[in-house]
């Protein structure tokens, strides 16, 4: 008999949809949309904000730059619906 014990890590995976989407429709906000379905947020009860915000912001100039992040952090699989989080 073995004295060690084998652990199985989940390893995360890149949710290549979503990638998909930031790359496509992403400086629009439409990947909040799909973003949130998966969240205990969910669409109706606070996914449209977040696509509203990103959408107002892509009409001043700042949502490219907010969808290059987005990206970026997608790619490092630590994409968060609110903006705010990546910061705390």
């Amino acid at each position: 008999m073995s004295e060690y014990t084998t652990y199985a890590v989940e390893e995360k995976k890149r949710d290549g949809i979503l990638i998909l989407l930031l790359f496509l429709v992403g400086w629009v906000g439409a990947d909040k949309w799909y973003a949130a379905k998966n969240t205990e947020k969910g669409v109706l009860k606070g996914g449209w904000k977040f696509f509203l915000i990103k959408f107002l912001y892509c009409c001043i100039g700042i949502g490219f730059l907010w969808n290059i992040f987005d990206i970026v952090k997608a790619f490092q699989m630590k994409y968060q619906l609110d903006f705010r989080e990546y910061f705390r």
